[in-house]
This record gives C-alpha cells, structure tokens and sequence, in this order.
C-alpha cells in the first residue's frame, strides 16, 4: 500500500501517472497492493527473494496477491459461441450441483469456485462430468 507524506494509508486508486512516480526501492518495502498475512518474509530484504522463489508462494502471489484487471473467463456469456444446436455458455452454480459439502454449508460458502470441478467430491458434481462426456462427444 502507498501512503502520504504523513505516513497514513491512501486507501483511494492512485492515478497511473502518480503510481508510476513511486521509486522501486519503496515498492519493494511498502507493496502497492495490501500484504496477505504470510507476507512478511516476502518485505525482508535478506529473506525476500529467496521466499519469492519458493513455487508454493510464488503460486499463491500469482493467484492471490495480483488484483485482477479482467474479470474472469466465463465470467460473462458470450452470445456469439451459442448456436441454433448448442448452447455453450452454462451455469455451472445453477445447473451442475448436486447439494454441497458440509463444510462449504457450515460456513454458509455455496458458491462455485473456479476449482471446485476439480476440489469438490464426484457426488456433489457429477452432473458437470456428464456435461463434459456429452458435450465432449465422449460416449
């Protein structure tokens, strides 16, 4: 995060033109985006670059500490891929569950994660693997 000449937190979008303005060396000990809570080692200047080299971290720095310019494929139909014989934008929230893990209810998380076809057990989505097999042409 950026703070001003008082050291307070800038919680507002900075411009790019402002952002490109902030020197390297205070980006590499003050990040621009939020620090997750294992993020410590990453900001020590004897410990950083070899933790940012362990896959592990650098997986989780790819998948969670970069924001997100787009949003995520899928995420909006694209009408142009639907034909008078196939519709291939589907739901998979709506259409492929089949209840939900305990834990998931427990926490009151019903959602549909990016993952969860390959994270979430058969029963629960089986109905997505029989989509594949049929749209697949795999039978």
């Amino acid at each position: 995060m950026v703070t001003d000449e008082n050291g307070q937190f800038i919680k507002e979008p900075i411009l790019p033109d402002a952002a490109y303005l902030i020197p390297n060396e205070q980006l590499r000990v003050q990040p621009f985006f939020a620090k997750g809570p294992d993020d410590a080692a990453l900001f020590n200047e004897f410990t950083g670059s070899a933790h940012a080299l362990k896959p592990e971290v650098r997986k989780r720095l790819l998948a969670e500490a970069l924001p997100a310019r787009t949003m995520a494929t899928g995420r909006q139909a694209i009408p142009i891929f639907n034909t008078a014989d196939e519709i291939a934008n589907f739901d998979m929230q709506i259409n492929y569950k089949n209840g939900w893990p305990t834990e998931r209810l427990a926490s009151g998380d019903q959602r549909w994660r990016h993952n969860d076809f390959i994270k979430i057990s058969y029963p629960f989505i089986y109905k997505l693997y029989d989509e594949f097999i049929n749209r697949g042409g795999l039978k």
